[in-house]
């Protein structure tokens, strides 16, 4: 499963790619610090990932900006936004936008990383 992870922090990055390196079959593919460089990205490589891992708050943009580009994504290609803030409306908010799934990034990672694993067998189904 090809990943595009979109983050700013760097130790959440490294912390993120390390709890990714546990899904069998994972690889991230492009690491974007921006959403124009995370929406540019998307555009020039429609087909060139399964999974978009993407931070709510980043140092120039919002996730909200990449989940909207992934709302024509193909059939197989799944969203994910990543956040400290869940709240309401958040979530909802998320999901309108293309989410395919919402995880807090205190309380929720063993949940994430349980969904990628399924998301990675549903992929190679």
């Amino acid at each position: 499963m090809r990943i595009l992870l979109v983050e700013d922090h760097a130790v959440t990055q490294e912390l993120l790619r390390q709890m990714l390196a546990l899904v069998p079959g994972a690889e991230v593919v492009h690491v974007a610090t921006t959403s124009a460089a995370a929406v540019d990205w998307l555009s020039r490589h429609d087909d060139g990932w399964e999974l978009a891992v993407i931070d709510l708050f980043l140092a120039d943009g919002h996730g909200f900006d990449v989940l909207r580009k992934c709302q024509g994504r193909a059939a197989h290609q799944r969203a994910v936004l990543l956040t400290n803030y869940t709240r309401e409306p958040v979530r909802d908010n998320a999901r309108r936008a293309g989410a395919d799934a919402v995880f807090d990034k205190t309380t929720e990672m063993k949940g994430f990383i349980a969904w990628c694993r399924d998301a990675q067998v549903a992929l190679a189904g």
